[in-house]
């Protein structure tokens, strides 16, 4: 996934590969970096609690 914003591509960049492939995966549109890091940041909440169990 690229983005035009360099601190948006910076963040994901920086994701795990399991977050940044949902987020390829859902094709979902992202227009700001707050939005970016409440769905990282939910991904990988939802991804560690998985594996808890």
């Amino acid at each position: 996934m690229v983005f035009n914003v360099p601190e948006m591509q910076e963040y994901f960049d920086f994701l795990p590969h399991k977050v940044k492939h949902f987020i390829e995966e859902s094709k979902s549109k992202i227009s700001d970096l707050d939005e970016l890091k409440k769905i990282g940041e939910s991904i990988e909440q939802k991804l560690h609690s998985d594996f808890k169990y």
